[in-house]
């Protein structure tokens, strides 16, 4: 389920009735920011990497999260003084992925156009967009201010490792998780606070600062999914998945006293007769 309202699309199609539902329940239990703010928050975020002529690094999904942080932060430049930073995409599948949103905006919110005289919904024309493995090294040589988009969005793997090598033991510099971190992964012991982490075997020390902006996700937090659930009619069992069990016992609970419907939450190699 997609986080609504979003910037580029239209909102999920509600279902109008149907025997069985398998759902997600990522965010069974939370409640995400107001989207309305989340533009201001961002901005806040920039400026204060831009006061202390630090970098500002963001791991994010390829497809979607980074085209609604492209749209944001073009928001961002066309009511502030974008000579600098500089933004960097250092994602070659971003790249792609962007191109595509570019190709077919008919597919985006009806209006977006309008709201963006240019075309440039993503402020590609700003951006320096690294495809190479040596464009992306180069990148922190650049002089600060700088904010750059990698991936992965968890921090697994990927090109954002490269960078946070450089910059994590740097008091100076901000990560900013705009993502779903799953439990295990750099992303989510970073977000719950790990003051040393290894990346590629090596100990460093966390002294960047860790924020996160949970709209962003792609997923629909909890009120959103009992909202689009409850509208289904004729359902006699909903399956909870995608989701860690704590989350998906939250959502389970409340579905059962709002709809007063059978939830199941199935386990590996679970079988259910229909």
């Amino acid at each position: 389920m997609g986080n609504t309202p979003s910037e580029l699309l239209d909102p999920p199609a509600f279902v109008q009735e149907a025997d069985y539902v398998i759902c997600e329940s990522t965010y069974g239990s939370r409640v995400h920011e107001d989207i309305s703010k989340r533009q201001a928050k961002l901005t806040e975020i920039i400026v204060a990497t831009i006061a202390k002529n630090g970098v500002l690094m963001i791991p994010s999904f390829a497809i979607e999260r980074t085209q609604e942080l492209l749209h944001d932060i073009e928001h961002f430049c066309n009511t502030a003084n974008c000579a600098i930073p500089t933004f960097y995409l250092d994602s070659p599948l971003a790249e792609k992925v962007t191109a595509v949103f570019e190709k077919y905006p008919e597919y985006l919110k009806p209006g977006l156009l309008k709201d963006h005289e240019d075309g440039d919904i993503f402020g590609v024309k700003r951006l320096k967009v690294t495809s190479s493995a040596k464009e992306s090294q180069e990148i922190d040589s650049e002089a600060n201010p700088k904010i750059i988009i990698a991936g992965s969005g968890m921090m697994n793997g990927g090109r954002i490792l490269f960078h946070l090598q450089k910059y994590i033991e740097d008091s100076n510099t901000a990560l900013l998780i705009v993502g779903y971190q799953a439990i295990g992964t750099l992303g989510r012991r970073l977000l719950e606070g790990e003051k040393e982490v290894k990346i590629f075997g090596k100990k460093y020390n966390v002294n960047t600062k860790v924020m996160a902006i949970g709209s962003y996700s792609a997923h629909a937090d909890g009120p959103q999914l009992l909202n689009w659930l409850s509208r289904i009619k004729g359902v006699k069992k909903i399956f909870l998945v995608h989701g860690e069990i704590t989350e998906s016992e939250v959502l389970g609970r409340k579905l059962r006293e709002t709809m007063h419907v059978d939830v199941e939450l199935p386990q590996l190699a679970e079988e259910f007769q229909l």
